[in-house]
């Protein structure tokens, strides 16, 4: 990206296009929102064993159960969403539970489990395996490899798988730019057929795709899909595009943000609220799709670029210091280390994957609000519930 930039050659961003030194600013832009909201961060991150979580799962007692449980109660959610869409956001709790409980399971060692190695290999192989169907039908790029997550967090664990690392990372973005990207951008260009769920959508795409693959290989298909892959991942030109919206239209001072008026309305008092996610709306704002409800994809604003488009710099420097803060306070409840108990793990992995999630910056708010209503409140349902447990709890060493 810098060095288009650097030859004067303005960067396409959908119809649009951005000049260089838009993509310059929107760069530093950004910077300072990612520096802001890490400072916020680590100021109320817990530090070591001292913000440790006092009670914890033993091992014993049926733990892998419970995962297992956590585990299908997750796939459930995710493959037949109709029954946690009428909860609204805390409803979106039980979609991050598969990978919580496999992440767990992976991070725990097989002994204490009591699992041989190929016992460990079949259920961890089983447990990604149903995780990776089920985020099919998410129909998103970034919920199919996030089904990886326990698999790789497994082996950046263990000090004696950590030499196949770089064979696993390369291994992780071949699979993507060669299978995944083009297979869901193949399929998001034809309509789902009658009685067609998207996991069955995406399985004939890849039947088509398997037997045209020397056709995609021929042309520049993949050189394309490395192109698109890496323009992706430059979200500050989204900022960048902003800019310029900025330049001719003036700062929004949350106008394009009032959705937040409603966002923590709950579903469930409120069945026919508008979607709170805006990155529909902003894929037809620029021209990817003739109209809002016609839009096949999502595009995020991120919440650095929501911020600067409403409040300028300052708002970004505020709002994702601010952010940052939040999320510190989640992973404090959540504990310096989570494994032990399935139910901060999943609170850890929520405030993970919202950092690489930012898709605006009222939606993270609003994920974090709810995650901490939720789990406080189940927190301190399970504390009250709890009978006084003398058992020695397993203290987990890397």
């Amino acid at each position: 990206m810098g060095n288009i930039a650097s030859t004067g050659q303005w960067i396409a961003f959908s119809p649009p296009t951005v000049p260089p030194d838009d993509v310059a600013m929107g760069y530093l832009i950004f910077l300072a929102g990612s520096f802001a909201l890490h400072a916020g961060l680590q100021w109320l991150r817990p530090i070591g064993s001292e913000d440790a979580v006092p009670s914890r799962l033993t091992l014993r007692g049926g733990r892998l159960g419970w995962l297992i449980l956590l585990w299908a109660i997750g796939l459930w959610s995710v493959w037949s969403p109709e029954w946690v869409i009428p909860l609204g956001a805390p409803g979106r709790i039980f979609q991050w539970a598969p990978i919580a409980a496999l992440s767990a399971f992976a991070l725990t060692p097989r002994a204490k489990l009591g699992l041989s190695r190929s016992s460990f290999t079949f259920v961890l192989g089983t447990g990604t395996t149903g995780l990776f169907a089920a985020n099919l039908m998410s129909y998103s790029k970034s919920y199919i490899m996030f089904s990886l997550i326990p698999l790789l967090w497994l082996f950046v664990v263990h000090r004696s798988l950590r030499r196949w690392l770089p064979i696993m990372g390369f291994a992780f973005v071949a699979f993507y730019l060669f299978v995944v990207a083009p297979i869901v951008m193949t399929a998001r260009l034809s309509p789902l057929r009658p009685n067609e769920s998207p996991a069955e959508h995406l399985a004939n795409t890849f039947d088509v795709w398997r037997s045209e693959g020397i056709q995609f290989a021929s042309n520049s298909y993949f050189g394309d899909q490395i192109d698109a892959f890496l323009m992706r991942q430059f979200d500050p030109i989204a900022v960048s595009f902003i800019i310029g919206e900025v330049k001719t239209y003036g700062l929004q001072l949350g106008s394009t943000a009032a959705y937040a008026a409603y966002a923590f309305i709950p579903r469930i008092l409120w069945p026919e609220k508008p979607a709170v996610t805006r990155g529909a709306w902003f894929a037809y704002y620029v021209g990817f799709a003739p109209s809002e409800e016609e839009s096949t994809m999502s595009l995020g604003i991120t919440a650095t670029g929501e911020l600067y488009w409403n409040f300028g710099v300052a708002g970004v420097v505020v709002g994702m210091f601010t952010l940052g803060c939040l999320m510190g306070l989640l992973w404090r409840m959540a504990g310096a280390d989570p494994r032990g108990n399935p139910l901060y793990m999943l609170l850890y992995v929520i405030t993970m994957l919202s950092m690489v999630n930012m898709s605006e910056a009222v939606t993270v708010l609003v994920t974090v609000a709810v995650a901490f209503l939720t789990f406080k409140a189940a927190f301190i349902a399970l504390s009250l519930l709890r009978r006084p447990d003398r058992r020695p709890h397993v203290v987990f060493t890397t």
